[in-house]
Order: C-alpha cells, then structure tokens, then sequence
C-alpha cells in the first residue's frame, strides 16, 4: 500500500479510545452518564445518556453546546478529536476553532454547565482537533495536536479552569491514540502515518524525549494496563484487514520494549478504538467497518493478548461504523460505543460488560444522538 494510500485510511479510519481502570466493581455505582461530542462545524455539542445500575434502557440528554467549533471532518478527525473527564470536571476539544470548553458534571442527571471561558488548546491551525490526555494528579493535561504536529502542556486549577499551553514537543506526525499511563510516568502516543508507538517521560508537567518502537499496523487507539506494565495499540492493519493489536512492555518511565504484533487478532476489519478492563484480564477493540468489538483475554504475565470472541453492536453491519470505545470509572459494568453511522444516524451503543469479558446490548443496542455529526469521541461516568 502506498503512503498516499496509509495517510487516506489512517484519518478516514482512525479513532481514540478514552477510558480508565480503578479497582471497583459496577455495584458501587448508581447510574452512569455516558457522553458523546459531535464535532460540528456550525458548533461543537455534547450529549449522551443516563443508565441506571441494573437498568436496560438509557434516557437522553443534552446536547449541550461547548464554547467552539467542530472540524466537521467524519472519519478524518476520528482518534484525533478528544475530551477527557476530571473528577467532576469535562473537558472537550473544539478542533475547529483550536479550544478547549470546560464544563462541569451534575452527578444526579449527567447535565453539564458550561465554563464560558475560551482556553487554547496549543494548536495553531485548524485541522482535527487535538488528543487530550490528564495526569493521574489532575493536574496537568498535555494536548497531542494534529494543526501543528505538537504536544503541549496546560496547568488544570483547582476549580477546574486552564492555564495557558507550553509547548513541550514537536512531533514528525499527527498523534493519533495518546495517553497517559496509571502511574503518572509516561504519556504514550500512537503516530500512524510514520509507524510508530512513542512512549515520553513524564516530570512535573514536563515530557522528556520520544522513546519510540515500529509498529506493522497504523497505530490508533491507545490503551494502558493500570499496572503501568503493558501498552496496547490497536492498528489499521497493512498485511490482512483483520482486527489488529501492537503490544509492548513499558520498561520504565518514557521507555517501551519493542511492540509485538498480532496480526490476526480476529475477523473483524481493522482495529480503532481499544480499552483495557479495569481488571487487567480483559482487552476490548472497535472495529469500524465490522461494527463489532473484538474481546481478548490478557496474560497474567508479560502483555499477550489472546482473541476470544467479536460482539455486535446492535447496528446494521457493514454500514454503521464503530469508533470510539470507553469505560466509566466506578461503572466497570458498562462499556461504550460510538458509532459513526455513516450512512444514517450517528449513535451510541451501551454494552454491559462482566468482569470475565463477556459483552451484551442495554437495550436496542443503538441510542441515536440529536445533534447529528459523528460521535469522535465518547466518554463514561460513574456515578457513587
């Protein structure tokens, strides 16, 4: 495949995961808000869904509109469009008008006040939007920006408001999945036009040099063990169109050992969004043109993955189009799915999701969204 060719299906296909493990069960929690942005270029919104533990239908809510602008970019922008979650703090990014809008969370209905504030984002060129990834402290958010090729840094404050980004890195492509690991070391980005998985050491709010391995797939979504220990891509596959996972050992801070690829993970066509359960046995993968998520089981040692089953989503396959994938913190029981449902209505899917792997629809399966778009970023709360 030529490079013309990678670049065309790496930001037609690409996605991010947003996700996080914390070592509690789904009976902790009460409900859970699930989010969606739509990344319209007339103003960006959020809306989403509020699902009762144990219940088997979501109701709806929003949209609310941020402080900017979407890229209207559809599949372009997927995995480069964010928003992150803080506590009780939302953050999203307006990748057509290069900001950042913070709301904050009403934890008894999942709705959203909005910090009229316009907070830049680092970015210096509207292209598709910026990754958003927060340290462990909450501190700090460092943007992965696709305008500029660059990360920066911003300063969060204690009432949930940004400082002014400083610049940290420049990069040789657009940061496409891009986290930041459980112990606050390392932030970790996948560039899929150049092949590789980059891992940055982590000090204060500052990164160190890119320690990067080769990839055989274009790394998309990234995800991270919350032991710190693995990193998991999952990739456009270049060799078979298959479901495809790059796994490598994080050796230290900023420091990966060579990714090792598998290459038929399962019989989806290529792999997008990935998250690790929160604990540590289960692997989920988004597949955009199979409209499934792809479940694997993980080694208690070193990081294999190992392909169990595929799930559908509840859509029409071949025509809706899996991207993102999240799981709620304190709601373990839930995982999420955005669908760019190119060809109808853009939509979320709501799986409960059991400890040991197994995915089932709440529901329909498919909760439309009223603010049109494309979902290019779904996020999950759990609500104590």
């Amino acid at each position: 495949m030529n490079k013309g060719m990678k670049v065309f299906l790496t930001v037609a296909l690409a996605v991010v995961a947003a996700g996080s493990a914390m070592a509690q069960g789904p009976s902790s929690t009460s409900h859970m808000c699930a989010y969606a942005i739509d990344d319209s270029t007339s103003g960006n919104a959020v809306e989403g869904y509020i699902v009762g533990h144990g219940a088997v239908v979501g109701a709806h809510f929003g949209p609310f509109s941020t402080n900017g602008l979407g890229t209207g970019g559809g599949f372009f922008a997927g995995g480069k469009l964010n928003a992150r979650i803080r506590n009780g703090d939302m953050y999203v990014d307006d990748g057509g008008s290069t900001n950042i809008t913070h709301f904050t969370i009403d934890k008894t209905n999942c709705n959203l006040t909005k910090d009229s504030a316009l907070y830049p984002s680092g970015d210096s060129s509207p292209l598709y939007g910026s990754g958003l990834a927060i340290t462990p402290d909450g501190k700090t958010m460092f943007t992965g920006n696709t305008g500029n090729f660059s990360i920066y840094s911003i300063a969060i404050n204690t009432n949930g408001s940004l400082g002014a980004p400083v610049f940290q890195q420049s990069t040789s492509d657009y940061p496409d999945g891009f986290e930041v690991s459980a112990d606050g070391k390392s932030l970790i980005v996948g560039y899929p036009d150049i092949l590789e998985l980059c891992s940055y050491a982590i000090t204060g709010s500052s990164l160190g040099a890119a320690n990067c391995q080769t990839t055989l797939g274009l790394p998309t979504g990234v995800a991270i063990d919350s032991h710190s220990k693995c990193a998991y891509t999952a990739q456009i596959s270049l060799s078979n169109g298959l479901t495809e996972i790059g796994a490598a050992p994080i050796t230290g801070p900023g420091t990966i050992g060579p990714v090792t690829d598998y290459s038929s993970f399962g019989p989806a066509a290529d792999s997008q969004g990935i998250v690790v359960n929160w604990n540590n046995k289960v692997v989920y993968v988004g597949s955009v043109s199979g409209d499934v998520v792809t479940t694997g089981s993980l080694s208690t040692t070193g990081c294999v993955p190992t392909y169990v089953t595929n799930t559908p989503t509840g859509g029409i396959v071949g025509t809706d189009e899996l991207s993102q994938l999240a799981q709620a913190p304190k709601a373990h029981g839930y995982l999420i799915g955005g669908d760019f449902n190119f060809n109808g209505t853009p939509s979320m899917t709501i799986f409960s999701a059991l400890s040991t792997g197994p995915l089932t629809t709440i529901g329909s399966g498919q909760y439309a969204l009223a603010a049109g778009g494309a979902p290019l970023s779904v996020l999950a709360v759990g609500i104590q």
